[in-house]
């Protein structure tokens, strides 16, 4: 990411969490367009931005992090 994206993202709020052992993901934004896009957060606080894939057998979408399949109905959402 830039650094002008990640001064924009830097005080977004959380609105999804996702468990990963000990450490976990946060989710701050969902870039809809051509191709859709996750912007999260590692434990380390490093942003990252992440391409939203399409499981035509589950019928669901999902991110690849850390060479596993995250589906977005997996994650927790913080704001309901």
């Amino acid at each position: 990411m830039r650094k002008f994206e990640k001064e924009f993202y830097k005080d977004r709020p959380v609105i999804a969490v996702y468990p990963m052992g000990l450490k976990g993901i946060s989710i701050l934004a969902i870039e809809n367009g051509i191709e859709d896009h996750i912007v999260l957060r590692d434990v380390d606080d490093s942003l990252h931005r992440l391409k939203i894939y399409w499981d035509i057998r589950r019928d669901e979408d999902y991110f690849k992090i850390s060479g596993r399949r995250v589906y977005l109905n997996e994650c927790m959402r913080t704001h309901i």
